[in-house]
């Protein structure tokens, strides 16, 4: 997938899906294996990141465009791309990625409806070209997903979307999915959380500790 001698691993999929949770579960497995893991999320891992995610996800900027959306994640992504996952994998070590540009293809291109072949242009130029060793897709149904969201803390400016907009969402990770089959698996996300964790450890045993 790339030239360097790390890995990267990217935990993507529907609003609810448990990715957050499943990375952290994975890192101590990682680490029992003795690993090096380094975890980000996105939009995030930098100080540029962060301020970034504060703007795309403050319910009080409704008024932001899809456009605009796509490329403010794509400067977060830049950013850390650049300045930490390379010299990450050029150490050896596993950076593993809560989102990358899985989401934006689902999120903003597909359900969002902006220009498919313009919004991958931008994806690849934030990421240097860079793809995953390994995306897994946590999958559900979007009615499952939001239902979980409310029940935590308060929804963010994309989980307070519609159901219409989340159901288009689950079709881009899957169509995702479909046209990256050499670097990409889907996990069941409506299992227990051991199951899924289960599910979670025999990918890593089989596409990164071989």
């Amino acid at each position: 997938m790339h030239e360097y001698p790390g890995k990267l691993i990217v935990f993507d999929g529907p609003d609810g899906g448990g990715k957050t949770t499943q990375c952290h579960r994975a890192i101590s497995y990682l680490e029992s294996r003795g690993r090096i893991v380094h975890y980000f999320r996105e939009p995030g891992g930098t100080r540029l990141g962060e301020d970034v995610r504060a703007i795309l996800l403050d319910p009080a900027n409704v008024d932001m465009t899809l456009r605009a959306e796509l490329l403010l994640y794509n400067a977060s992504r830049a950013q850390l791309v650049e300045t930490v996952i390379i010299p990450i994998l050029k150490q050896g070590e596993i950076a593993l990625l809560d989102r990358f540009g899985s989401a934006t293809f689902a999120y903003q291109i597909l359900a969002g409806n902006l220009p498919r072949e313009e919004g991958l242009s931008v994806i690849s130029f934030a990421t240097q070209s860079l793809k995953p060793d390994l995306t897994a897709i946590f999958d559900l149904p979007p009615e499952v997903g939001i239902a979980r969201c409310i029940g935590g803390e308060a929804l963010d400016r994309i989980e307070l979307r519609d159901l219409d907009y989340h159901r288009k969402v689950r079709e881009g990770f899957l169509e995702y999915a479909g046209l990256n089959q050499d670097h990409t698996v889907i996990i069941d996300a409506t299992k227990r959380i051991e199951e899924v964790q289960t599910d979670v450890q025999k990918i890593l045993e089989e596409r990164i500790l071989t």
